[in-house]
């Protein structure tokens, strides 16, 4: 469950993005893709991409000729490839959340030709690992995160005790 949460973090977002792009720009390449995390992780991985156009083009679209689309999706299948197979999940939603592997197959793809706003549209998960009590409660940061989460828990509706302004205002002076 907290897994599905954390890769459908953007699809809002990403959505937003890729109707915007199809309308109003010629060439997406969208595929799907497969890959293993570290951690036993299968995914679905789907990528989204448009040309770019070049700096005196006067044309609106840009549109990659056909061998250059297969060349792109074999790039952008490599990319993620040896992204999530090198990173477990929580690694993954890192790289999701910063756009690192858009930025990388923009970088990559240059030579080919030209891509912007690269991005991972949607990650599904295909089959995950056996529910491990250890591994989950690591993610979440041990049992000393739970106890403390259990503490503040336990304490909300207690009444506090107010500071006197004298007092605050003299704490202040004295740190200062």
């Amino acid at each position: 469950m907290l897994t599905h949460c954390y890769l459908q973090l953007f699809c809002a977002f990403v959505s937003l993005l890729v109707r915007h792009y199809i309308h109003n720009f010629g060439f997406n390449s969208n595929f799907l893709n497969f890959p293993q995390t570290t951690d036993g992780y299968v995914l679905r991985v789907f990528t989204i991409g448009t040309t770019k156009r070049r700096p005196n083009q006067i044309r609106q679209t840009s549109y990659a000729q056909a061998g250059h689309v297969r060349l792109l999706r074999k790039l952008m299948v490599r990319t993620i490839n040896k992204e999530v197979s090198s990173s477990d999940i929580k690694a993954f939603t890192l790289k999701l959340s910063t756009e690192v592997i858009g930025r990388s197959i923009e970088r990559q793809s240059q030579s080919i030709y030209p891509l912007q706003n690269v991005l991972v549209r949607k990650v599904k998960v295909i089959r995950a690992p056996k529910a491990d009590l250890n591994r989950l409660m690591e993610l979440h940061g041990g049992i000393e995160a739970i106890e403390k989460f259990e503490a503040d828990a336990a304490a909300a509706g207690v009444p506090v005790e107010r500071v006197e302004e004298t007092e605050a205002v003299e704490a202040v002076e004295e740190s200062a």
